[in-house]
């Protein structure tokens, strides 16, 4: 629930550092309440935040490789490995009610933006396809700008170890007037960095109350829009040879997911002659809007430049831009219904049901239900369990996503598209329109409380099919490349390979979720001890060979830790409040 201040306020202070002295974060935090009127309350909160990059990186072999042949400005690390720079992390939330009589009315909303900067692969002079090398480091690319052939310059010798670079320079510096290679404009190598100025905002209100004959009814409307404008520093669109932009900076567009929601919710308790207490039952409508929009990028960061038909990059190195072909507004509007009934049939035993009735504009509908129980049997301890369906349709954003970024595959860098699955580059590799998730879930636990002691356990196992994620990389080989560009599919000449989100695999996921909590008066205040643990394991069950590789299904199962808690000792002393926390996280699978 969103906190509620009628008068008086906090301020926190935040201040950390690792082991290794960076990554400082560093975050102030305040909250403010007054009345608003005479049955009324504003409670406003603001924070702001900063935290430093971290890197634990070593050298890169390749990059130490060319330092020694005398390549210059080589960066050291040529890549960083750590967390990345979060710059100007504003958040406000403000939330208002009135009341009046026999109804609520209240109106809560927030805004936040923050811009966040990290590093990319370290692209290398000796070999990085597209940009200094087209036949795998053999030789140096050189951009013929117009005129007489190009000479051709190794990069290395027989034995295959590196030509010096003053060698290769002297070179260079003799080629002709119409001949370009990117080893003059940056010798050393460059490593993209890659940001996103990230900006939120919600709002929310309604009025809810009961009406004369005991009907409790909220009714809301809400909109929210989150947006992310990327930016690229320190890269190239290879394929515009020396035509680049001065600072050698790109805006290769945005993405915005906007949501709209209106909902009608109603409750109330009635007699019944089959239950020793009053049933309550609910009912509600709801209808939403999801909105998926693409914006197209700077002219740099998308064209094919004049080196494209010998070879080179096209768009902004690591990232291309949006361009107007791929942007676009895509939504799709929904609807539901559902009905909820509670009842205690006796004093220790509650039973739930509920079902779902939800039309998709573009997926059609479905049905879905829940059904759960709890027994308490004795003041301290109860037992708890339920079983569902359930359904997820494929957002706006993953059947319409286009995205380009760079992947380590294979021993070596390749710009990597994510595209829709109904892209032709997709189709080409088996993708097709998505379907919806489908699942069944079935849970069961207990609850103890006593004096100070708050005890929950719980089980769960969930079975997903058709489940929603990313397939594998595809390479785009050249005959490939080919085949497409002659049917008009030119954006095939940017990508080394490509993904899409796809259907084509069942997972069971089960879990065992623990939580304890104990408090006790201490050190002239209250201290509470929180300990908070999770073991959660998935297999993939079904998958299509042909899409989902073996090596994706082994990410899919061990991309996240199995086991992951935390410790968290809270002390409060009048106006003082004290905080520590211990986290564990397991091991885990990193590509």
């Amino acid at each position: 629930n969103l906190k509620r201040l009628t008068e008086g306020g906090s301020v926190e202070a935040f201040y950390n550092q690792t082991y290794e002295g960076d990554g400082i974060t560093q975050q102030l935090a305040a909250q403010i309440g007054s009345t608003l009127g005479a049955d009324g309350f504003a409670t406003f909160t603001a924070e702001w935040r900063q935290a430093d990059p971290t890197s634990r990186s070593v050298q890169r072999p390749d990059a130490a490789e060319a330092a020694a042949a005398g390549y210059p400005n080589v960066p050291n690390p040529a890549q960083i490995w750590g967390s990345p720079e979060v710059n100007r992390d504003f958040k406000m939330i403000a939330n208002l009610g009135v009341s009046g009589e026999n109804i609520d009315y209240y109106l809560f909303g927030n805004v936040a933006s923050r811009d966040v900067d990290g590093g990319f692969y370290y692209r290398n002079p000796t070999s990085r396809a597209g940009v200094y090398s087209l036949d795998g480091g053999a030789t140096l690319a050189i951009g013929n700008l117009g005129g007489a052939a190009c000479p051709s310059i190794a990069l290395r010798n027989a034995a295959g170890a590196l030509i010096p670079f003053a060698t290769v320079n002297a070179q260079v510096r003799a080629l002709p007037s119409n001949c370009y290679t990117f080893l003059s404009l940056l010798p050393g190598g460059f490593t993209p960095r890659f940001g996103g100025i990230v900006r939120d905002a919600a709002l929310t209100g309604g009025a809810k109350g009961e009406w004369n004959n005991g009907i409790r009814y909220d009714f809301s409307a809400s909109r929210g829009q989150s947006e992310v404008d990327f930016y690229m520093l320190n890269t190239i669109n290879a394929s515009l040879g020396p035509n680049q932009p001065a600072d050698l900076t790109f805006r290769p567009g945005s993405n915005v997911q906007t949501e709209t929601n209106f909902n009608a919710d109603f409750a109330r308790s009635v007699e019944t002659g089959f239950t020793a207490f009053p049933m309550n039952l609910a009912a509600g409508l709801e209808w939403r809007e999801e909105e998926f929009e693409v914006r197209n990028g700077d002219q740099a960061s998308f064209e094919v430049g004049p080196l494209a038909p010998q070879g080179f990059l096209i768009g902004s190195n690591g990232f291309p831009g949006f361009n107007p072909r791929q942007s676009g507004v895509f939504s799709r509007s929904n609807w539901a219904a559902y009905f909820d009934a509670e009842a205690n049939f006796t004093e220790a035993f509650l039973l739930q049901g509920a079902v779902r009735f939800e039309d998709f504009e573009d997926f059609g509908n479905t049905t879905n239900w829940k059904l759960a129980a709890r027994w308490q049997v004795t003041d301290a301890l109860a037992f708890r369990g339920a079983v569902s369906t359930g359904f997820r349709a494929p957002t706006p954003g993953q059947s319409n996503v286009t995205q380009v970024s760079t992947s380590f595959i294979g021993g070596e860098l390749r710009d990597t598209a994510t595209l829709a699955p109904t892209n032709p580059i997709s189709q080409r590799f088996g993708g097709r329109q998505l379907q919806p998730e489908e699942a069944q879930s079935i849970a069961g636990g207990l609850v103890f409380s006593q004096d100070s002691w708050l005890v929950t356990v719980d089980a769960y196992r969930i079975k997903v099919e058709d489940r929603l994620a990313q397939t594998g990389n595809f390479t785009i080989t050249d005959a490939i490349r080919a085949e497409l560009v002659a049917q008009g599919i030119t954006d095939a000449l940017s990508f080394n390979s490509v993904r899409f989100f796809t259907n084509d695999f069942d997972t069971t996921t089960s879990g065992i979720d623990l939580v304890a909590s104990y408090g006790m008066p201490m050190w002239g205040g209250e201290t509470n001890f929180a300990l908070a643990f999770n073991w959660t394991e998935t297999e993939v069950d079904r998958f299509n060979p042909a899409v989902t590789s073996e090596a994706r299904v082994f990410i899919l199962e061990n991309a996240l830790p199995n086991t992951k808690g935390n410790f968290n000792i809270n002390h409060q002393n009048g106006a003082w409040r004290f905080n520590l926390r211990f986290s564990h996280y397991g091991s885990f699978f990193e590509d």
